[in-house]
């Protein structure tokens, strides 16, 4: 997702996986957008985004079984419904949603989870330290949400993607723990130093 600073730096990026027969046609990819846009908007509404653009997103789409270099299938620019207000809480400090997949328990755990980082938080949210247990349970929801929506498109089913095994497993459990994150980010930049000298 695009910032409001503009700075290629603070560009905040999730990966989403399907698994499908076949390489999807544009009606699926459009279904698939819908899905993610309808998941964001609904973050926006819950008190997230803060210091995210309104417009200039954009979505790729690759197929993951191709060789290198792997070029997108498509791509499509998408935009919030709304305006996200201005930055509360760093924007480094981030609620993650966790999935997984149980049932392929002959597959190592770890290849069977996944995460994405939602960033730009109302200070609100923040009691004590830590996320409201409300904000944590909408977010869960609300993610549970999109895989179903992504579930119902025509031959798709959402799921964790595993790089070690080359496959998509599909996610059958979502939680989201009241314990702020930390995005992987190079910050913003500083506008202000205090430099000391110090007296040999």
């Amino acid at each position: 997702m695009a910032s409001q600073t503009g700075n290629t730096e603070d560009v905040n990026v999730n990966t989403f996986a399907v698994s499908a027969p076949s390489t999807p046609n544009s009606l699926q990819l459009g279904a698939w957008r819908a899905a993610i846009k309808a998941f964001y908007d609904a973050r926006l509404t819950s008190g997230a985004l803060r210091g995210r653009a309104q417009t200039g997103h954009t979505m790729k789409f690759y197929a993951a079984d191709t060789s290198v270099p792997n070029y997108p299938i498509d791509q499509q620019a998408w935009s919030l419904f709304g305006g996200p207000g201005p930055v509360q809480l760093p924007g480094e400090v981030c609620l993650c949603v966790s999935y997984a997949n149980d049932s392929a328990n002959s597959v190592p755990r770890g290849r069977r989870r996944g995460r994405i980082y939602i960033s730009g938080w109302s200070d609100t949210i923040n009691v004590a330290g830590r996320p409201q247990n409300g904000s944590c349970e909408e977010q869960a929801f609300q993610f549970a949400t999109y895989v179903e929506a992504v579930n119902d498109i025509t031959d798709f089913r959402a799921g964790v993607y595993s790089r070690v095994n080359s496959l998509v497993y599909p996610i059958e459990r979502v939680w989201v723990d009241n314990e702020w994150d930390t995005m992987r980010s190079r910050g913003g930049k500083s506008t202000y130093r205090q430099t000391v000298g110090i007296v040999p």
